[in-house]
């Protein structure tokens, strides 16, 4: 039994370490990709970066595993939402808006979002909780549009508005994933390199390739960034700490993303955010651990 215990121990501070590192990687990907755009990279850079990378190291495994029993169709469908679609919206509103609106809109509207897909798609009933958690988040996405208008700027507004259909294309993929069955790995091993494929040739015979005017050294970093640690790391981590601590779980500890991107901006990018924006945050912040936590099951004496 103590060996159990040891174990399970074990267990929970292994998916503490993996949630801690999927924080950790969600900011990263804000705060590295707006870095990127502000380093000369335009977001059809790093999305080539992201895709020509992590397809490349990922295409050995869709050559051995297939396309996990999907039909050609579902395959690109997976591909368009969690792929091609979300990050090129990311990347664009990464581009135009401070750090602190994409760990909101992209990252705060997941929870608003996966209620109202699961609903619509999978006959989800939300509960209360979760339904208080959504109207906390879009109060605090509310706040940071309102910010936004003060400022006056159009650019920032297409951001945020780029940043909230990446957040809505993500919402897609999650519900397809659990439509469909179909595992992580296995759905990495589709997205990236089937995007790859589409997006590669266009990038390049269309928009103007770029990388070539960027430093080597900021394009060595966004290229293990985006392709290895973004696409693949970020999954692995992810994944580990829904098996260890449960996908509520790891869904909560997310909920320190609008914080933690909105502070580290500080110093990283020199975004220093206006008292509405810190006030939408921490509503936002708020509404997804409401939304993403359980309540007390019925019976539990604990």
């Amino acid at each position: 039994m103590e060996a159990g215990r040891m174990e399970g121990r074990r267990a929970v501070l292994a998916g503490a370490a993996a949630a801690a590192a999927v924080v950790v990687l969600f900011s990263a990907f804000t705060l590295v990709s707006r870095l990127g755009t502000l380093d000369a990279l335009r977001a059809w850079d790093l999305a080539a970066l992201r895709f020509g990378v992590g397809g490349v190291l990922l295409l050995p495994v869709l050559m051995r595993r297939g396309l996990a029993g999907l039909s050609l169709g579902r395959a690109a469908r997976l591909s368009f939402f969690g792929g091609l679609g979300f990050a090129l919206l990311a990347y664009a509103g990464f581009a135009r808006a401070p750090a602190a609106h994409g760990a909101v809109f992209l990252h705060g509207m997941l929870p608003a979002f996966g209620t109202l897909a699961g609903a619509l798609w999978l006959g989800e009933r939300p509960s209360a909780r979760r339904l208080i958690g959504a109207g906390l988040i879009l109060a605090g996405v509310a706040a940071l549009a309102l910010d936004a208008l003060g400022a006056a700027t159009g650019t920032v507004l297409l951001g945020d508005a780029c940043l909230v259909g990446a957040s809505a294309c993500w919402s897609v993929y999650g519900v397809l994933i659990r439509r469909y069955k179909v595992d992580a790995v296995a759905a990495a091993a589709i997205v990236t390199p089937l995007s790859m494929a589409v997006y590669l040739p266009v990038y390049f015979l269309a928009l103007d390739p770029q990388l070539g005017q960027v430093a080597v050294g900021t394009l060595a970093a966004q290229a293990v960034f985006q392709g290895v640690l973004i696409a693949i790391a970020s999954l692995l981590a992810y994944t580990l700490a829904v098996s260890l601590l449960g996908a509520t779980e790891t869904a909560v500890a997310t909920a320190a993303v609008p914080c933690l991107t909105t502070v580290a901006a500080i110093p990283l990018l020199g975004e220093m955010p206006g008292p509405l924006t810190w006030a939408g945050v921490a509503i936002a912040s708020l509404g997804m651990v409401a939304a993403l936590s359980r309540g007390k099951p019925k019976g539990d004496g604990r």
